[in-house]
């Protein structure tokens, strides 16, 4: 049996070199051979992907490994999801009221 990490949900911004497994939500902001850029407006993060089915200006749900190297942070994509009509304005309000309930619980 395989154990992984959980998922955690960040912004890039919240993203450090002790994360083992994040859950981002973004615009695709740059499209390369093996990578894409997402930016969540908290900042921009390279996802390294094996081949990439979307095209800039997409939202995109990615899950996946975070890689330090020499001071940078990237992420190694499992898998990620386009996201068609997706509210990201409603989904960051709904996400800070989460954290704040959350602290109550």
């Amino acid at each position: 049996m395989v154990l992984r990490y959980v998922a955690e949900e960040k912004s890039i911004a919240e993203i450090s070199e002790n994360d083992k497994r994040i859950r981002i939500i973004g615009i695709v902001v740059d499209v390369g051979n093996d990578y894409i850029v997402v930016d969540d407006g908290t900042g921009k993060i390279e996802v390294s992907v094996s081949e990439f089915h979307g095209k800039m200006g997409d939202m995109i749900k990615v899950i996946g490994r975070v890689l330090a190297s020499n001071g940078k942070i990237t992420i190694m994509c499992e898998c990620y999801q386009l996201l068609k009509n997706f509210n990201l304005k409603l989904y960051k309000e709904a996400r800070e009221i989460v954290k704040k309930v959350m602290k109550y619980v």
